[in-house]
C-alpha cells in the first residue's frame, strides 16, 4: 500500500465508525420504542395468570383460576359471543360494501372517483364520540338503539371504509384490459368478475375484511352508545368489571383481545407472503 492511500483509508474507517454509531444508536432507540409499547401488553398476559385476586406485581406464583372463571361465567362468554356476532355480521357487510364501492369507483373517471373515496372516508376520520351520539340520536326514533342491528350496522359503517381503501390500492394495478378481453372471448360480467376480477382483488378483500372484524372486536365508544344490557361486548363487559375492582379475570379477556390481534396480524402476513 502506497504512502498516498494510507490516510484515504483512515478517512474512509473514520465514516465507518460513525454510520456504525449511528445505526447502533438507532437500534436502541428502536428497542426503547418497542419495549414502552409492548411491555404494557405483556404484562397484562403475565398477569392473566396472577393467583392473587387483584392485579399487582410482584407475582408470587401462577394460576389458571381465572382462566377457568372466564370459561365458566356466563356474562363473559356472553359478551365474548355478543363480539364474535356482531364483529362477523359487520364485518360481511363492510366487505360487500366496500368491495362493491371499490370495484365501482375503479369504472369512474379519477376526478369524481376521488371526491366519492373522500365521502366514504368519513366515518373514519369523524370522531368515534361524535359518530356514535350521531348514530344514537338517529337511530332511537326507529327502534335500532339498543338493539343488534344497530350495532351491526353501525360497526359495518366504520369498517367499510377500510375494505374499500384495500381493495381500491389492489385495484390500482388491475388492467382493464384482461375483463375486456374476458368479455370479448364470450364471458358473461359475472363470469369475468368471478373468475377474473375476485382472484386478483383477493388479497385486498382479505386484508381488508381481517381489518374490518378487528376494529369491531376492538370497538368501545360506538358499543356503549349503542348496545343494550343484551348487547355488551367483551371490551365493554372489560370496561364494566374495572368498578368492581381489577379482577385478574379482565386481564384474561384483554389476553383474549390480544391473541385475536395477533392472529389477524399472522394471517395477513401468511396471504401477502403466499401472494407474493
Amino acid at each position: 500500500m502506497s504512502v498516498s492511500e494510507f490516510p484515504n483509508q483512515v478517512i474512509a474507517t473514520r465514516r465507518w465508525d460513525r454510520i456504525s454509531t449511528r445505526v447502533s444508536a438507532w437500534r436502541i432507540v428502536c428497542c426503547l420504542i418497542l419495549t414502552f409499547l409492548l411491555l404494557p401488553v405483556a404484562l397484562i398476559v403475565l398477569l392473566s395468570f396472577s393467583p392473587n385476586r387483584f392485579m399487582a406485581l410482584p407475582l408470587s406464583g401462577g394460576s389458571l383460576e381465572w382462566w377457568a372463571e372466564f370459561w365458566t361465567t356466563e356474562r363473559w362468554l356472553h359478551s365474548l359471543g355478543n363480539s364474535a356476532f356482531v364483529g362477523l355480521c359487520a364485518t360481511a357487510i363492510a366487505t360487500t360494501l366496500g368491495t362493491m364501492a371499490a370495484i365501482g369507483l375503479k369504472a369512474l373517471n379519477s376526478r369524481p372517483a376521488a371526491v366519492l373515496r373522500a365521502i366514504c372516508a368519513f366515518p373514519i376520520i369523524t370522531p368515534t364520540v361524535v359518530f356514535a351520539v350521531s348514530a344514537y340520536v338517529s337511530y332511537a326514533p326507529i327502534g335500532l338503539a339498543n338493539s343488534y342491528l344497530g350495532l351491526i350496522v353501525t360497526h359495518a359503517a366504520i369498517s367499510a371504509p377500510i375494505v374499500l381503501i384495500t381493495v381500491s390500492g389492489v385495484l390500482e394495478g388491475y388492467d382493464e384490459n384482461l375483463t375486456r378481453a374476458a368479455l370479448s372471448l364470450g364471458a358473461s360480467p359475472r363470469q369475468a368478475f368471478v373468475k377474473i376480477v375476485l382472484p386478483l382483488t383477493l388479497p385486498g378483500l382479505l386484508a381488508g375484511s381481517f381489518f374490518a372484524l378487528a376494529i369491531s372486536l376492538d370497538e368501545v365508544v360506538i358499543s356503549g352508545m349503542l348496545a343494550g344490557p343484551q348487547q355488551k361486548t367483551l371490551p365493554l363487559e372489560l370496561f364494566a368489571g374495572l368498578r368492581d375492582g381489577a379482577s385478574p379475570v379482565m386481564a384474561v379477556a384483554a389476553t383474549i383481545l390480544v391473541a385475536t390481534s395477533i392472529l389477524f396480524t399472522l394471517v395477513l402476513e401468511l396471504l401477502k407472503r403466499r401472494n407474493q
